[in-house]
Order: C-alpha cells, then sequence, then structure tokens
C-alpha cells in the first residue's frame, strides 16, 4: 500500500472512496479516470496517478489537500475496525489494573447517533452480551472536554485510539493487534472496581495502623505500613509539653561528704554575704552551702547591682578561700533545681 505522505515532496492523497463506497489504496484502482474514486472527505472525483517516476497517488483538484488526507485516513480506520468487528483495547492501570484485551463485536455503528441526540461517536462497538462500546479515533483533533464530560455523565464504555503517528500500511495491525497510543476515556465497570480495591487497601492499612496504636508501641515513621496507591493523612502531631524541672529528690543522690573544714567559711559568707573572684570583682552572696561530695561550697551571687531581683543570679562554687571557682554560667531565669546542678548540691 503506497504512503500518504512523502518527506521529499507535498503530501499526497493515497487513499480515495470507490464506487461500492469502501476506503481503498491508490494501488487497488484503475489508472486514470478509470478509478471511479471520489475523495471520502469532501466528494470531489479523483484522478488515480499511477506513473512510473512520481509516488502513486490520487490527483485532487482544488480544496485543503492536508484536510483530505487527515479525514479519509480516520474514515479509514473506522472502516478497519467495522470490517473486522473488532479492536484492542487500552490497559487499565489505576489502584485496579486490568490487561489490554482483544474486543470482539456482533455489530460496529458508524457515526451513528442512536442513543443521544446530541452525542454523535466515531464508532460503537456491540458485544455478544450487549455492551456499547464508544470508540473515539484521534488523527488531528482529540476528545473535547465537552464531550468526554457527557461521556462521563451518562456512564458510557468509552475509549479514544490515537492513529496520528501511525501510517496507512500500519493501520490495521496498530489497531487489531495492539495497545499503543490509546486511552479510557471512561469504564464505570472498571471505576467501581477500582473505588472498592482503593478501600480495601486504605482499610488495611488504617487497621495495621490501629493494631499498632492498641499495642501502645512507639514507632517510627517508617515502621507504618507503606500504601502505595494512597497518601494515608496522619493525624496531627500534639504539641510537645515543655519538659518539666528535674526534682532533685525524684533523683538518686549520692552519698554525702561533709567537710567540717568549709563550715567556718560558710558561716562567714551567710554572716557577710559578701564574696569575690579572682580580679577582685566583690558579689552579693547568698544560699550557701557544701557539696555533695564536701569538695565546694555551692552558693548563689549576684552582681553589684543587685537589688530586688533574683533573675540574673548565678549559681557558683566558692573554693576554701572564699573565692568564686568556678561558675556554671547559669542563664537568667533558669530553674534553680535544673538537673544540671542536680549533683552539685544540696537543695536549698
Amino acid at each position: 500500500m503506497a504512503s500518504q505522505r512523502n518527506s521529499n515532496s507535498e503530501p499526497k492523497l493515497t487513499l480515495a472512496r470507490n464506487r461500492e463506497g469502501r476506503i481503498v489504496s491508490i494501488d487497488e484502482v484503475p489508472n486514470g479516470n478509470k478509478c471511479g474514486c471520489t475523495c471520502a472527505a469532501c466528494g470531489k472525483p479523483l484522478i488515480a496517478r499511477q506513473g512510473e517516476k512520481n509516488q502513486h497517488h490520487f490527483a485532487h483538484e482544488g480544496g485543503n489537500i492536508i484536510e483530505c488526507i487527515d479525514k479519509t485516513k480516520h474514515a479509514f480506520a473506522e472502516q478497519i475496525i467495522k470490517d473486522n468487528l473488532k479492536v484492542y483495547s487500552p490497559k487499565y492501570e489505576k489502584t485496579y489494573k486490568h490487561a489490554s484485551e482483544l474486543l470482539l463485536f456482533v455489530n460496529v455503528e458508524v457515526e451513528e447517533r442512536r442513543d443521544y441526540s446530541d452525542l454523535q461517536p466515531d464508532l460503537v462497538g456491540i458485544t455478544d452480551d450487549g455492551k456499547r462500546i464508544y470508540i473515539e479515533i484521534l488523527n488531528t483533533h482529540a476528545v473535547d472536554e465537552k464531550k468526554e464530560q457527557k461521556i462521563i455523565d451518562r456512564e458510557l464504555i468509552c475509549m479514544e485510539i490515537n492513529i496520528s503517528q501511525c501510517s496507512e500500511d500500519e493501520l490495521e495491525t496498530f489497531l487489531l493487534t495492539t495497545d499503543d497510543n490509546r486511552r479510557w476515556i471512561n469504564h464505570p465497570e472498571y471505576d467501581k472496581r477500582d473505588e472498592e480495591e482503593q478501600a480495601r487497601i486504605d482499610n488495611y492499612y488504617k487497621e495495621e495502623i490501629r493494631k499498632m496504636d492498641s499495642q501502645g508501641d512507639w514507632y517510627e515513621d517508617s515502621d507504618i505500613p507503606y500504601n502505595p496507591h494512597r497518601y494515608y493523612t496522619e493525624p496531627e502531631e500534639s504539641k510537645e509539653e515543655e519538659p518539666k524541672p528535674v526534682i532533685i529528690n525524684d533523683a538518686k543522690p549520692p552519698t554525702i561528704v561533709h567537710n567540717k573544714a568549709l563550715d567556718p567559711i560558710i558561716e562567714k559568707l551567710r554572716k557577710e554575704r559578701i564574696v569575690k573572684d579572682g580580679n577582685g570583682n566583690t558579689y552579693h552572696v547568698d544560699l550557701c552551702q557544701q557539696t555533695y561530695d564536701g569538695k565546694y561550697i555551692v552558693a548563689r551571687v549576684f552582681d553589684e547591682n543587685y537589688k530586688t531581683s533574683h533573675q540574673a543570679a548565678h549559681i557558683v562554687l566558692i573554693n576554701s578561700l572564699g573565692y568564686i571557682s568556678y561558675d556554671f554560667g547559669r542563664e537568667s531565669g533558669e530553674n534553680l533545681y535544673s538537673s544540671k546542678y542536680t549533683y552539685a548540691r544540696r537543695r536549698y
């Protein structure tokens, strides 16, 4: 069968409608006016050109030759499906899967409005169990949104087959033996199965998570069963409570050592309420006592600007000479019973 278009020349019309109304190839008819063919798109009479030098084609006078070529190819695809009473279906690939298959028909209607006056499909294939399967052929124009919505609203089974990239020589093989370049516009039966499958899978994963919750197990996000079909919406995370201060009485205290040598210094500090650091700076001091191990005196100190607020206080260690030897660097307002000092001092 001759090709419709030649990359080295102007597009050629190589299909036409013969006297019997069938779409035929240029190589299936006599040469010249004897071919008795007309353009399947516009109805104009054609002349078969079957010379030895140029590509065989039908001579077409006037009109839009590109449009006539495309419409004729569209009509040829319809004829193939009607003649053979079959077509290969698309795959259905959502949560529910259904393989492509060869659909067999007892009859095929071509461009008829039997079901709805406002909806004309390219083809309707009727199966032996009475199903009506709408078939749309896409060559230059896809099914528009308005028509597609009518198909969905009326719960019609409908597929669309894109033949735009297929040559006329390959068209029959393409339509009848492959599932390439086609899609289900709508398939209510498969859609229902898809919803059921989605619900089944969602319920399974929700039940798995419910079981984990009921067992009181703590688990990482990676432990949650993965649902490959839907995103599982996890409950909103509750705001983390601020950590409660560590109460020293709740901790297991170490062995207490009392160093009697520190008692006079502590007594003096409590009386004078003043302590100096190694640089000679003076601080106000209160709450003096020994650490658990008896090595240091722990106290709370304030700078010279201290008046009444205790928020500027620092917890420090005081050596046996009465000097500040180490500052824990307590931040303003930090809880005095922070675990940071749990074993450094007794509770005041």
